[in-house]
């Protein structure tokens, strides 16, 4: 279930919040490699609560979001030391957390223009195992953040209109992020994926009726990076092409 409130303090000014909960279930390789007849769902609960402040007339608009994650269940195997834990190889033992701030701006100045931008700070780590007082997954260690989880990111979209042309320029920062060696996993030790920023520019124009064409600038700073330890990223590319659309031309 998720439930979700806001509430209007004054014009331009609104509290928000949400509640929720969600379930990965046991997938194909936790039911290959386990024993354990009773395997669960691994468990997730959210919630957050910010305001949003609209400001020049409603031209700009502000939100600042605080929010909390809690994984509950997760699934883990209890070789070693951690086999007093369960009598079988594995079990639904692993808990972690994740929490932050997101912010972000909306400012539309004029109608054939609009700039948007968010930031987020976040804090992860993994805590003890259930029925344990700080032992952890093997090869992790207590607090340790989670893996692909930067603790600060960037974007923001500018987007300029004129005719029947769109012109979008979109940009992201991430920080550096803990990862693994795709093939061996945890076992083969922690790697620290650096940072990077990208930019694309994407333009559209209507041809006629339901029919627009297309050009999409990817990496345009041509950068080298991996948004996943060991799969790096295409260099500047190009991609046009023609579309249509099934929706009523406006």
């Amino acid at each position: 279930p998720k439930l979700a409130a806001a509430y209007l303090i004054r014009p331009g000014t609104r509290l928000h919040g949400s509640y929720g909960t969600g379930i990965r279930p046991p997938g194909g390789t936790d039911l290959a490699f386990t024993d354990n007849p009773a395997l669960l769902p691994e468990r997730t609960q959210s919630y957050d609560a910010g305001v949003e402040q609209h400001l020049l007339g409603n031209k700009l608009s502000i939100d600042a979001t605080w929010f909390h994650n809690r994984y509950r269940d997760l699934i883990v195997s209890l070789g070693g030391s951690l086999s007093k834990l369960s009598q079988y190889h594995t079990g639904n033992l692993a808990n972690a957390r994740a929490e932050g701030i997101e912010t972000s701006a909306q400012l539309r100045p004029a109608r054939w223009l609009s700039l948007t931008a968010s930031y987020t700070w976040l804090e992860s780590e993994a805590l003890s195992l259930t029925g344990s007082t700080g032992l952890v997954p093997s090869y992790y260690y207590l607090g340790q953040p989670l893996l692909r989880r930067p603790k600060q990111s960037e974007s923001f979209v500018a987007t300029v209109r004129h005719g029947r042309a769109d012109l979008n320029i979109v940009g992201n920062w991430r920080g550096h992020t803990l990862d693994v060696e795709p093939n061996l996993g945890a076992f083969a030790g922690w790697y620290k994926d650096p940072g990077y920023q990208n930019v694309g520019i994407n333009l559209n124009f209507r041809v006629r009726g339901n029919l627009t064409a297309y050009a999409n600038l990817h990496n345009a700073l041509d950068q080298r990076y991996e948004e996943i330890y060991g799969y790096p990223a295409p260099f500047l590319n190009v991609v046009m092409g023609l579309k249509w659309s099934l929706a009523r031309a406006r």
